[in-house]
């Protein structure tokens, strides 16, 4: 980066320094440039009048030799610029506007059509060559796209290629566009539910919710739909339509797909007819709660009265702790637009080694500092001591930490 601003650096002055002296000095007419022929002809115009100031020659003989000097000048197509110089000009003004526009011009046009962000070493020093050279290939197609909005194909590659690269935001800003040229293609739309739920972090709630739930409309068997579809539904606890559509996701998939792919979708599946009360499918067992997780579920609900103060983007953390005190047990972190939500924690990993006690509390606090400690002025919910393997846990926010 420092290379190059130096060089960007030199080449301006040096341009400075060609364009600006010309420009700078005072302009006046002069007598160099003028024709040899003509500069005879005024120095025997001086030695004529020598001739006549000495005496050597009368008035009249001073005046016929001038009208022959000037006829001389007429027939070789000369003219006498006389004394005086030609009008001075300044060009200063000039010079000054070239200073100041050249360097300003320079950077306009690198803003416009350079890489601004290859100026932050934060994103150039620890970037591979194979980094660069994707990214050089996904700059080419975003310019494929800009000269060529119609390109529809061109549109979803960058999209997904910004997506590979963790730059949510720009692949919203490509499939937003997109969804509006093709309001009836179901993976356009899910495409952009994906990448607006990535960069606001959550799928609950709002438009990427509505987008997927369109997309499912439009193309029931669009898997990426599905398994966005399912998580929707866990998520409101409607645990039997979750499971359909991850089963019809796995329908979907070519026969020959990696089973170690599938494996943890036929965990979530396994677990969400656990929830429905459903039976589990031939050959596969319910899912038993990890050795270290801990067999307690239920659901959050916010209390109608506390509504007004949380907003949907506050954290909402559910826990576990022992009935006889100590630290927690085990966590977990979503947002307050999810509520009402359900929650398990049999899969979650435990904080801490040791027996699992017989008797817990769980808890669900908001907080607007995203810190899990509790703070005057966040809510709160408690379950009063419950056993350590309760699945059915009804637990209301309904309280203000004082």
């Amino acid at each position: 980066m420092t290379a190059f601003l130096l060089l960007a650096l030199g080449l301006i002055v040096a341009c400075l320094i060609l364009l600006l002296p010309p420009l700078w000095r005072t302009r006046e007419g002069s007598r160099a440039a003028e024709p040899e022929g003509l500069q005879v002809l005024r120095e025997q115009r001086r030695e004529q009048l020598a001739e006549r100031d000495a005496g050597r020659i009368d008035e009249a003989t001073y005046q016929r030799n001038l009208d022959e000097l000037a006829q001389r000048a007429l027939d070789e197509g000369l003219t006498d610029a006389g004394e005086a110089p030609a009008p001075t000009r300044h060009a200063r003004p000039w010079g000054i506007a070239v200073a100041i526009a050249l360097p300003v011009a320079a950077l306009g046009f690198y803003l416009m059509l350079g890489n601004p962000e290859g100026l932050d070493p934060t994103k150039t020093a620890s970037r591979s060559p194979e980094e660069m050279q994707i990214d050089a290939m996904v700059a080419q197609l975003a310019e494929r796209v800009r000269a060529n909005p119609q390109d529809v194909e061109a549109a979803r590659m960058l999209g997904r290629s910004y997506m590979v690269l963790g730059r949510f935001k720009d692949a919203e800003a490509v499939f937003a566009p997109l969804a509006k040229q093709q309001p009836d293609d179901a993976q356009v739309l899910v495409d952009l539910a994906e990448a607006m739920a990535s960069a606001q972090g959550r799928l609950h709630g709002g438009e990427p919710e509505a987008l997927v739930e369109r997309a499912l409309k439009l193309d029931p068997r669009n898997p990426k739909a599905l398994v966005l579809g399912g998580t929707l539904a866990y998520g409101r606890g409607e645990y039997r339509v979750a499971a359909e559509r991850w089963e019809a996701m796995v329908a979907a998939l070519p026969a020959d797909t990696d089973a170690s792919i599938l494996a943890p979708v036929h965990e979530r599946i396994a677990q969400a007819r656990a929830q429905a009360g459903m039976p589990a499918l031939p050959g596969k067992a319910a899912p038993a709660p990890a050795a270290d997780g801990i067999p307690v579920a239920g659901r959050i609900e916010l209390a109608p009265a506390l509504a007004a103060q949380a907003r949907p983007d506050d954290t909402l953390f559910i826990f576990i702790r022992p009935a006889n005190g100590g630290p927690p047990l085990a966590g977990l972190k979503h947002r307050v637009s999810e509520l009402p939500l359900s929650f398990d924690f049999s899969q979650v990993q435990r904080m801490n080694a040791g027996p699992l006690p017989e008797r817990i509390i769980v808890g669900a606090r908001i907080t607007q500092s995203g810190q899990p400690r509790a703070q005057k002025g966040d809510l709160e919910g408690l379950s009063g001591e419950i056993a350590s393997n309760t699945r059915d846990l009804k637990l209301v926010i309904d309280r203000v930490v004082e």
